[in-house]
């Protein structure tokens, strides 16, 4: 967004960044294994092509670095304030602004306000009995923490999603004995990974086109993937039969191998990529455990039938409330309205284009409600930050103050979104995914291709949005 507003010509904006670095999701996982399971050249910026990948798909620590290179290409460093968390936007009808407030103590006026905290940046924890009675080290594979000397430990994994398949393998190598607890197998697809080496780098430094068209192929190669999504597809049955077919020749084990295979339709959730997760069950260290936690002790792990498993360690990769949009901070638009309740009050989170909501002048979203989509968050979010910017553009050029989206048409087309999933493996497969809120309402991913999407941004039309006049609009 930051790039977009300065390449229009715009330099009057701040970000407010809760923590003291930038990357967010890349600055806050920094696991063992951390990496990107989206190609690399797909998972970048069309403004800042990145010629010096080490590998197809990017590690957390590139991605984190090439993120710092967009900031000082862009000069964007002096617009950004460290260690700000936003905990209330209000929008002041008589001025025309909203006024945002900080927990440091900030209070300031600004006349747009662009949300782009995700939808990845609270890590939920299980419910467990006796959590913070485990003496020995506990946390988050989002919040790592690396001051723990973990060879030769006794480690508890709860956990087995994608973030799992990159950790797992990891402390497999470490631990004296690594106990994997299992809730429900997911569906794991090879990871197309190759290293990149140095004269081929040397090829995208001196040929930039090469990058643009490993994107442009990349692209079409995943768009061509979405039939994936429909069930008894010719592409849904190829793809599920190739990760039965995988399990069978990495795992070794009949029973090991029954207890990772999954009980509801591939893409009732997300798959898990990898190439090194399920062989690493073969080792004599890791254990899989399907039996429901209980609760934790002082210095184990018990399940509900009984048995008590010691651990020096519980590591929770236990996913974000993804479901649970803006939790952190209270938005107020105008007539008072609350944004959380509005959303409860609809059934759930929902948004025109992911971006802006009815009665909420001049505030959007970026990655908003149903906005995921696997191809490219990269293309998403500047697709979505060009729309708001023409929005910027046209309070300017409307001499007006405050522009939102017309409710009729924000309905319609969360209706239409949500109508979609008629049929998806995520609403028919029975499975537990994230995509979910606790009404049982898809929140998350957009249903349709990414190129329909992309095409919505820039022809939906654009009296879905109105403006209005300010009564006291000073010059700002």
């Amino acid at each position: 967004m930051a790039v977009t507003l300065k390449r229009a010509g715009f330099d009057n904006f701040t970000i407010l960044e809760s923590e003291q670095a930038a990357g967010g999701t890349w600055y806050h996982n920094h696991y063992p294994g951390a990496a990107c399971d989206i190609p690399s050249h797909l998972y970048s910026f069309s403004f800042k092509l990145n010629p010096n990948w080490s590998s197809s798909h990017g590690t957390a620590a590139e991605i984190r670095a090439y993120i710092e290179d967009i900031i000082d290409a862009y000069d964007l460093r002096p617009a950004i304030r460290f260690g700000r968390t936003v905990k209330e936007c209000k929008w002041l009808e008589d001025e025309g602004v909203w006024q945002v407030l900080c927990e440091s103590g900030e209070d300031e006026r600004y006349d747009v306000v662009v949300s782009a905290i995700g939808q990845f940046n609270i890590p939920k924890f299980p419910n467990l009995p006796g959590i913070e009675r485990f003496k020995g080290p506990k946390f988050h594979s989002a919040r790592w923490e690396h001051d723990h000397d973990l060879s030769g430990k006794r480690i508890a994994h709860i956990g087995t999603g994608s973030t799992a398949a990159q950790t797992v393998p990891e402390l497999a190598k470490v631990a004296s004995r690594l106990y994997v607890f299992q809730r429900e197998p997911g569906w794991i697809l090879p990871k197309q990974e190759m290293p990149v080496s140095d004269q081929e780098r040397e090829k995208f430094r001196r040929q930039p086109w090469r990058i643009r068209l490993e994107r442009l192929k990349l692209y079409r190669l995943f768009e061509s993937l979405h039939s994936v999504r429909t069930i008894g597809s010719d592409l849904w049955t190829a793809t599920r039969d190739n990760c039965l077919r995988e399990l069978e020749r990495q795992v070794t084990d009949p029973e090991v191998r029954e207890k990772l295979t999954p009980k509801y339709p591939i893409m009732c959730k997300r798959p898990v990529f990898s190439n090194v997760y399920l062989p690493t069950f073969n080792r004599p260290n890791v254990e899989l455990v399907t039996a429901p936690i209980k609760g934790l002790t002082e210095n184990s792990v018990v399940l509900q039938d009984g048995q008590e498993i010691e651990v020096d360690v519980v590591v929770f990769s236990t996913g974000f409330s993804s479901s649970n949009l803006l939790s952190q901070i209270t938005v107020t638009g105008s007539g008072g309205a609350d944004l959380h309740a509005a959303w409860r009050e609809h059934g759930g989170a929902y948004a025109y284009l992911g971006m802006a909501v009815p009665s909420f002048p001049n505030f959007f979203m970026i990655l908003g409600p149903n906005t995921i989509i696997p191809t490219s968050l990269m293309l998403i979010q500047e697709k979505q930050a060009r729309f708001i910017l023409r929005a910027i553009k046209r309070i300017g050029r409307a001499k007006r103050r405050a522009v939102e989206v017309r409710r009729d048409i924000a309905l319609r087309y969360d209706a239409w979104v949500q109508s979609g999933f008629e049929g998806h493996p995520m609403t028919v497969g029975g499975c537990n995914t994230y995509s979910r809120d606790e009404n049982g309402r898809i929140t998350t991913i957009f249903p349709h291709s990414c190129s329909k999407y992309l095409a919505l941004c820039v022809l939906a039309p654009f009296f879905a949005l109105k403006t209005s006049r300010i009564k006291s609009a000073a010059p700002r």
